[in-house]
């Protein structure tokens, strides 16, 4: 059966680019594979109308309103009537720009819905902050969350995204009581959780080890929940923390943990966003805790 997808656009065909120094503003439109064999393609709907052409790869360079400069890949989809829309492929999260140049166009071809990637936690996640506990989705910049290490630290950035509940995009589901949680907590699969304990001492040699949630998942306390949609959220701080969302212990968005090729926009997108995370990168780039290898987080999951 069909399936829909939410995304942000801009307005616009790099191929017939706009005017250097046009404003480009986000529209939010979904997406429906028709077919739903994984690929958006012709014939699809883009806001309910027949998709007439679907071009991947396409780059354009903008300025954001900090004054920095991004380079988004994405795919451009053509509509009947003239109007044509174009979103990233790359895990950028867009924001109000000015168009600079197009840097690259490609040909006609379908687009993998897996080019995008969530992140972390689920929309209503509780996370503990100076006020107590707060919705994920609700937190701004600025807002101090509790984290392990360095106590109530400002957020510098949130971002937030929305896909079907179905394969890899499907969220883990950990039961209240799983790991000491008193609610019922849901991540994205590759979220890491943050074990302790007796097990992660025996397998691992660590007393604290970040755990990918999808190696956690036993079939029964911690599973994956498929169907619907799920709105995933993550969070940046000025290092990789360990936060509190639902009584559990786990990480925040780690800009270095790039592992797909969608996240990579993301990280380029922030660190635009934030040039003085540049200079440091090296800290960023280092895990609050030792990440387990796969082998080593089956034997966790008991």
């Amino acid at each position: 059966m069909p399936t829909t997808y939410s995304d942000q656009f801009y307005r616009m065909d790099p191929f017939a680019p706009p005017a250097p120094g046009t404003t480009l503003s986000i529209t939010g439109l979904s997406y429906t594979d028709e077919d739903d064999d994984g690929f958006i393609e012709i014939g699809d709907t883009l806001d309910g109308r027949t998709i007439t052409g679907v071009y991947p790869g396409d780059r354009i360079r903008v300025q954001l309103p900090n004054g920095q400069f991004d380079n988004i890949t994405g795919v451009t989809f053509y509509l009947p009537g003239g109007e044509r829309y174009f979103t990233p492929t790359d895990g950028t999260i867009l924001q109000e720009s000015t168009f600079v140049r197009t840097l690259r166009t490609v040909g006609n071809s379908p687009v993998p819905v897996g080019d995008l990637a969530p992140p972390c936690f689920t929309a209503g996640t509780l996370v503990m902050t100076d006020s107590g506990l707060r919705p994920v989705e609700a937190l701004e910049p600025g807002d101090l969350v509790l984290t392990a290490d360095e106590g109530l630290r400002p957020l510098l950035h949130l971002a937030r995204r929305q896909f079907p509940a179905l394969g890899k995009f499907a969220p883990v589901l950990i039961r209240a009581g799983a790991m000491g949680n008193p609610r019922d907590l849901c991540v994205s699969q590759e979220h890491r959780m943050l074990v302790s304990g007796w097990r992660a001492e025996l397998y691992t040699g660590q007393a604290e080890i970040l755990v990918a949630a999808k190696h956690l998942v036993n079939g029964r306390d911690i599973v994956i929940r498929e169907g619907g949609q799920v709105e995933y959220v993550h969070l940046l701080f000025d290092r990789h923390q360990i936060v509190f969302a639902e009584g559990i212990a786990s990480e925040s968005y780690l800009p270095s943990h790039a592992v797909r090729a969608a996240e990579a926009g993301v990280n380029r997108e922030i660190l635009a966003m934030f040039p003085g995370l540049a200079a440091q990168a090296a800290r960023i780039d280092r895990t609050a805790r030792p990440v387990a290898r796969r082998r080593e987080a089956t034997l966790l999951a008991g």
